[in-house]
């Protein structure tokens, strides 16, 4: 319990416009356990536990939000996304279950195929207008159901040195792996960036050229009114002296 309570002080809410404690964030709670007897020659028992509280999707139409608020919805959206489409991919037994699609689903993997025991509570809101997304709930909890899963005790034999090492190996290869989807989502990111700085410049370019535009139009109309005043003192200059000559 104090592991879970200071893993809960992980979690970040922010407000939105459809919550006032909006899930900024997935959460998941870990919980690796093994068992051992205290005679040498026993075989041991290994499991592991997670815990995991999904952030519900966001339209943005809805929430309004913006700035950071507005990556992290997409973030959400896009894990729930892949989320979505590895139970499709489970309920309907396909060949190919893209687990490597996002970090959450890499490690919820084992919690949905092959040797585990998975409960899925699902939230819903009775307003009418959170229908679709109720809707939506429903229908991803009613393909879940048909996901199959099957659960036995993994026990370890007793020579267990060989196996400790392929674990820790294992361990190292799974955040290898969450390493390169973080890679490659800052990799997305970035590109995302540039290709906005990109337009940013494209626009400050198009920018100048009008302001070039503008500047040659001032500067014609600058040249025309100087020589409307240069008329304008010789036409004054004759006058003048036409009014001296017929004073004389």
């Amino acid at each position: 319990l104090d592991a879970f309570s200071k893993a809960r002080q992980n979690l970040i809410y922010a407000e939105t416009r459809m919550n006032k404690a909006s899930s900024r964030s997935h959460a998941i709670f870990q919980l690796r356990i093994l068992r051992r007897s205290a005679e040498p020659a026993s075989p041991a028992t290994v499991g592991c536990l997670r815990i995991v509280d999904l952030a519900g999707s966001e339209r943005v139409k809805k929430s309004q939000v913006e700035g950071a608020r507005f990556k992290e919805t997409t973030s959400i959206n896009k894990s729930l996304l892949a989320l979505g489409n590895v139970v499709n991919a489970l309920a309907f037994k396909k060949p190919h279950v893209p687990f490597r699609d996002s970090k959450l689903t890499t490690i919820l993997s084992d919690a949905f195929g092959g040797n585990c025991k998975t409960a899925l509570l699902v939230c819903i809101s009775p307003s009418i207008s959170s229908a679709s997304e109720t809707i939506s709930s429903l229908e991803f909890a009613t393909r879940a159901m048909d996901v199959e899963v099957h659960a036995s005790v993994n026990r370890l034999p007793a020579n267990t040195a060989v196996d400790e090492q392929l674990s820790l190996f294992a361990d190292q290869a799974a955040a290898w792996r969450l390493d390169a989807l973080d890679a490659q989502q800052r990799l997305g990111a970035l590109e995302q960036s540039s290709q906005e700085a990109q337009r940013e410049t494209q626009e400050a370019h198009a920018r100048v050229s009008q302001l070039e535009v503008e500047l040659a139009h001032w500067k014609d109309r600058a040249l025309l009114a100087e020589a409307a005043q240069s008329r304008c003192a010789e036409q004054l200059a004759t006058l003048e002296s036409q009014h001296s000559r017929e004073r004389r």
